[in-house]
């Protein structure tokens, strides 16, 4: 329906016998009735939707079932002309220089001058800004603003009158008919059971966003979250899941049930660190990991404190990081003056006493490595031995063959230069 500037109103009648518009005086009393259900083809109309009138009292119809939009004169119901939309034409607008806009079944709005030539068009099938999904009646404000009952979104949307997407608001249930007076938006929602009022004083939520900037005007939403930016708010977007109540849909969510807005997922396995019981992705689980957050298939813990030598910053575990520690896998005494090396050549012969078992027999390298000190062997050249005190750390507490003892001490009387054979 419609109402021209003199106050009439126009109706369309869709069912049979009548098929018309039917044009009503400001008391209600029957004017004129435009149209019939069957020929001649200039009054035919089949399936009208919406109407419309421009300044000159001119009447547009949309007649559906034709793809047309029919014009008549307001006053005498004279036929004036066809324009094709070349699609179910359903809501109509008039803006204040007689363009007149169409709204389509098949996702978008038509803009035409007042001699019905094509302007400008837009909108596609979908859920974005400026897409529709069945939309039903339009309506235009008093700065040519259109606005569009988006009926299978759920939600009203805002264009310019160059069809520039400037604002939507979604939460209405099946919104059809629309109307504006003044500052204020009328909507027919619910399949047309109710009417919503839209405006800059109303709030109908209680949650200080006016109807007319809230994208979800009958739930508080304050925040106004919209994820997946359609228009209509989380709070009442039938589209949008949260089961943890994080603010990510449960679609996109790498944590359904438990909530992790950063959506961090450090080994990369579509499963977040939040609920991902082997973060590192390495198949032992973080509650048998030593290094949660860093494959480590070995679970090597030089120091044996707990903490996988992937992911430990002191393996020697004395105080000194490995990034700052010369002998990173030689622990130093507290108060060590020698980043983090022992302090004296008897620290490196301890830890070789106890450092090689073979089968029971113990190698001489204590002893060896005394007599070099005797012969005066700088002290930073025995700390040259540190690749090689490594390879023995890392067999303490495990049983190695002769061989591979031999080897050890090999490699150490060629940095040394002066350790003399090791004993058999």
């Amino acid at each position: 329906m419609t109402v021209d500037g003199g106050g009439a109103l126009y109706l369309t009648a869709t069912d049979a016998p009548f098929c018309n518009v039917q044009k009503f005086d400001s008391d209600g009393s029957p004017i004129l009735q435009i149209g019939t259900c069957g020929f001649p083809m200039d009054t035919f109309l089949s399936g009208p939707a919406g109407v419309a009138v421009d300044s000159t009292g001119d009447l547009y119809v949309a007649n559906g079932n034709f793809g047309k939009v029919k014009k008549f004169d307001g006053n005498t119901g004279t036929f004036l002309g066809d324009i094709n939309i070349g699609a179910y034409p359903w809501g109509l607008g008039v803006d204040s220089a007689d363009n007149l806009y169409v709204s389509t079944l098949e996702n978008q709005v038509q803009k035409f001058n007042s001699s019905g030539q094509l302007v400008t068009s837009w909108g596609t099938a979908g859920t974005g800004s400026g897409q529709f999904n069945s939309p039903r009646h339009l309506a235009i404000d008093a700065d040519d603003n259109v606005y569009v009952a988006d009926f299978g979104n759920n939600r009203v949307q805002k264009f310019s009158s160059d069809g520039e997407f400037l604002t939507a608001w979604g939460g209405i249930n099946g919104p059809t008919g629309i109307s504006t007076l003044g500052d204020k938006i009328f909507v027919s929602a619910g399949y047309g059971a109710s009417v919503m009022v839209f405006g800059p004083s109303v709030d109908d939520d209680g949650d200080l966003v006016p109807n007319n900037a809230d994208n979800c005007p009958i739930t508080p939403n304050p925040g106004q979250g919209d994820y997946d930016g359609d228009g209509i708010g989380n709070a009442c977007d039938t589209d949008f899941f949260d089961a943890d109540g994080d603010q990510i849909p449960d679609g996109s969510d790498n944590c359904q049930l438990i909530s992790n807005p950063d959506q961090a997922d450090v080994d990369g396995d579509g499963a977040g660190n939040a609920c991902d019981n082997d973060s590192d992705n390495d198949s032992i689980p973080d509650t048998s990991d030593n290094c949660r957050m860093i494959s480590n298939q070995d679970q090597k813990d030089t120091d044996r404190d707990g903490l996988g030598d992937a992911c430990d910053e002191d393996l020697d575990n004395d105080g000194y990081l490995n990034f700052q520690d010369q002998c990173p896998l030689v622990a130093a005494a507290g108060g060590s003056s020698n980043n983090g090396c022992p302090d004296s050549p008897e620290g490196l012969i301890m830890l070789l006493h106890g450092a090689v078992d073979t089968g029971g027999l113990r190698t001489s390298l204590g002893a060896k490595l005394e007599a070099a000190m005797n012969s005066r062997i700088s002290f930073v050249k025995i700390h040259h031995l540190e690749a090689f005190i490594n390879q023995v750390s890392a067999q303490r507490g495990k049983q190695i063959s002769v061989e591979d003892a031999n080897q050890m001490i090999n490699y150490a009387r060629r940095i040394v230069g002066t350790i003399v054979a090791a004993d058999r």
